[in-house]
């Protein structure tokens, strides 16, 4: 009796053993089920939509540069959109850059402003060849477009940013490497106007 006993335990503690093995996050990026977004070509295969406590430097530069672009648009409210657009980007010294969305009931969903140095190209499942450059979609609406993910990340933005805004990641086709990596973006609906902000870094 105590034999079964014994084996019973020994048998149990292996399968404990094995079943943390195999569940164990992979690497920083593994996280809980209810916040992930996958692709198979990524090793983890999943991300946090908060970004790692690593990047802290990284999120409060975002965050602060976020915050200078709404203070530029606030001192500047008697601009028209068209006209921010022209010179929101030009204003902010900094390395990074801002895109925006339309949020409005006539304008949700179209790409308004994309203004990187290095403009990248949109990648989805059902354009795996990443031909479409961001210069070609301005002005276009992508309710519809589809990310690496495979969900519709121009829809949750436009919902994350009506809801308070914050951030969201998703895998991110570097143009200068070639690779596929993870990229958080900062999302903030801008006051009084119809449309969102957005910016963030990607890890390399």
């Amino acid at each position: 009796m105590y034999k079964n006993n014994s084996l019973n335990l020994i048998i149990v503690f292996v399968l404990v053993i094995l079943m943390f093995y195999f569940i164990k996050p992979k690497n920083n990026y593994d996280i809980e089920k209810n916040s992930v977004c996958a692709h198979p070509n990524f090793i983890g295969g999943s991300i946090n939509h908060t970004p790692p406590v690593q990047y802290k430097s990284e999120v409060l530069k975002t965050i602060n540069f976020m915050d200078t672009g709404l203070n530029w648009i606030k001192n500047n409210e008697y601009m028209t959109n068209l006209e921010i657009f022209s010179n929101l980007n030009k204003e902010q010294n900094n390395n990074n850059y801002f895109i925006a969305y339309g949020t409005g009931s006539e304008n949700k969903g179209i790409l308004l402003m994309h203004a990187g140095k290095q403009l990248g190209k949109f990648c989805s499942v059902n354009d795996p060849k990443c031909e479409v450059n961001t210069e070609s979609l301005i002005g276009k609406n992508l309710w519809n477009y589809k990310s690496l993910d495979g969900v519709f990340a121009v829809r949750i933005w436009v919902d994350l940013a009506k809801s308070g805004g914050g951030w969201y990641a998703y895998y991110w086709n570097d143009p200068k490497t070639g690779q596929i990596v993870p990229k958080y973006t900062y999302i903030k609906q801008v006051p009084n106007r119809n449309f969102l902000l957005a910016t963030g870094f990607e890890i390399n």
